[in-house]
């Protein structure tokens, strides 16, 4: 099961044109430590782009960001949540950010 993702999420990789993007993180655990779950979604179709786990934080956002936009040809636009270190990845990388709590971003939660 685990692999037949993979593969799904990896062919989604490919870089294409895309629509919005929502991104999320959240911290998952197993019985000995904690890791970073970063993942992707195009918003309007609701595929998934990228999956990143990491046991870092604010460096490894800049590894999956980076992921993020390879898989897109286009100027995407990333929707986040309120996190402070989105804006100035976002500047280094010059990605279009909107930050969003509700509504559009809201598709990553679900």
């Amino acid at each position: 099961m685990f692999l037949k993702a993979r593969e799904i999420i990896s062919n989604n990789k490919i870089g294409r044109k895309r629509g919005f993007i929502a991104e999320d993180e959240t911290i998952v655990f197993n019985l000995t430590r904690k890791a970073y779950l970063w993942a992707a979604r195009e918003v309007e179709i609701g595929g998934v782009i990228v999956i990143h786990i990491s046991r870092g934080g604010v460096g490894e956002c800049l590894t999956f960001l980076e992921e993020v936009r390879e898989a897109c040809i286009n100027n995407l636009t990333i929707y986040t949540d309120k996190e402070p270190w989105y804006i100035w990845l976002m500047k280094f990388l010059k990605i279009k950010h909107r930050k969003k709590t509700f509504g559009m971003r809201n598709s990553i939660e679900s």
